[in-house]
């Protein structure tokens, strides 16, 4: 068994380079629905596989005769305002409810809204500790100590959709996740942030008057303003944020896996963030190992570079653990040596919104049709009115 991204290529692949063109135009499917066409940056046709059996497969289905992707469209509000109008079905990939939205939109009992439940850190902050910048300040757990009592958790919530789809993270395990337990080493009175106890702590690490961070972020209308709230938040304690807006999608997260580049001066220093499980259940594995472990080389997910020999031994014992258990507990021992030591700044764990037009029949009659692994619809349960027989 495997996950779609470590999961066996076709032989036919052998012909192209990863990731070209040429690949991308030759896509291959054993599912309901293959690739008919794809325009790069513009649009994507699925149509109904022949090769696909019903039989063979009770769980998913052919209810729609083809999926249309649109692509190109940076604005969360207006694919909104086109699913409102049935000219959309569904969000899908990169794109959410714009989360000025959510609170109108479940002050009005909108059935097409649904809210899934969910166990992740969306978003974080990641802190460059390889960057040279400000004297290698993100190399100084004094420094980073400052940031995690500096920034204002509850204002991200509020620009994340509000308290019913955001709740405030205080450890680098979320809740819903192997080893969770309460951990809240930098709280503060309504996660309101300690401007007093962040710039005490700046001058103890030999910033007195303050210093200036570049932060990496995606060139989304969220992304945006998670930033500007991180930059006007740290900015009452001394920190100036220089914003690096980058194109979001599969290039962001290059950027920030890109650690020859890191270690270099004029680079980014601290980052917005994005993780989910690759799976529930024991799943330390997926979270504490790839974003805190000390292998940081191209293309690496911890792209803070934190390392941490205790942290190292712990997710060793913890890889072979006789129990989920037993794993979970060495887990958290992880986590809270990750936290004390400031190697990111949880800010919240959201729950997932999604939003379907009228016409889809499993958004009206209340069905999930909700797929873990996409953190979306599964578009191979759901159907269009009239409803399938």
């Amino acid at each position: 068994m495997a996950l779609p991204f470590v999961s066996a290529r076709p032989a036919e692949y052998d012909a192209y380079l990863p990731g070209s063109a040429g690949l991308n135009q030759h896509i291959m499917s054993d599912g309901p629905y293959r690739v008919s066409s794809y325009v790069p940056g513009k649009q994507i046709v699925l149509a109904r596989n022949p090769a696909w059996n019903q039989s063979t497969d009770p769980v998913r289905h052919q209810y729609v005769s083809k999926v249309v992707v649109t692509m190109g469209t940076s604005s969360g509000q207006t694919v909104l305002a086109d699913i409102q109008a049935n000219s959309q079905d569904l969000f899908l990939a990169d794109l959410g409810i714009p989360p000025q939205s959510i609170a109108s939109l479940q002050a009005g009992h909108d059935q097409r809204l649904r809210v899934w439940p969910s166990s992740n850190l969306n978003p974080y902050i990641i802190l460059n500790t390889r960057s040279p910048n400000s004297g290698g300040a993100m190399g100084k757990p004094g420094v980073r100590e400052a940031i995690e009592y500096g920034v204002n958790k509850a204002a991200i919530v509020k620009v994340s959709g509000g308290p019913a789809v955001s709740k405030i993270a205080t450890s680098a395990i979320p809740p819903g996740s192997a080893g969770y337990q309460p951990y809240a080493r930098y709280s503060t009175p309504g996660g309101q942030g300690n401007p007093a106890r962040c710039r005490s702590l700046l001058a103890q690490a030999g910033y007195p008057h303050g210093l200036t961070l570049g932060y990496l972020y995606p060139n989304s209308s969220g992304g945006t303003t998670i930033f500007q709230s991180i930059q006007g938040s740290l900015a009452n304690c001394g920190i100036t944020l220089k914003g690096m807006p980058q194109p979001g999608g599969g290039a962001y997260f290059t950027d920030l896996g890109n650690t020859p580049q890191t270690a270099k001066p004029g680079t980014w220093d601290m980052a917005t963030g994005s993780w989910y499980p690759d799976w529930f259940g024991n799943n330390g594995r997926t979270l504490i190992q790839p974003l805190f472990g000390s292998t940081c080389t191209l293309g690496t997910v911890n792209a803070g570079c934190y390392h941490s020999p205790a942290v190292d031994a712990l997710i060793a014992r913890a890889l072979k653990a006789s129990s989920p258990s037993a794993a979970a507990s060495l887990w958290h021992q992880a986590n809270t040596k990750v936290m004390d030591e400031a190697a990111i700044v949880p800010l919240v764990s959201s729950q997932v919104a999604q939003y379907a037009s009228s016409r889809v029949h499993s958004a009206t009659a209340g069905t999930a049709n909700f797929s873990t692994l996409i953190q979306g619809w599964d578009f191979t349960d759901i159907w269009l009115n009239p409803p399938a027989p």
